[in-house]
């Protein structure tokens, strides 16, 4: 996959569908195939997506942290507690 573009929107966006067909329209003329989003506002785009000309492709996404910092937040969190 090669990224044609990218749109980024304010967290909690609200999803119309006019604005996503001006955005489906925007991405058709710099030749998408299709439109990525995050799984979250895959949901709240969901209900467009009937009306789009192109795909639209959810991402899932996983939030990994190394070991030293998971400690560090458990002990934190510990300390609170006494």
């Amino acid at each position: 996959m090669e990224v044609a573009g990218f749109q980024p929107f304010d967290d909690h966006q609200r999803y119309s569908a006019g604005l996503l067909h001006r955005l489906a329209e925007k991405a058709q003329r710099v030749g998408a195939q299709g439109l990525i989003t995050t799984e979250k506002d895959l949901v709240k785009l969901g209900p467009h997506a009937d009306a789009l000309a192109l795909p639209l492709y959810g991402l899932r996404m996983r939030v990994e942290t190394d070991e030293a910092f998971a400690g560090y937040i458990v002990d934190t969190v510990r300390s609170w507690s006494r």
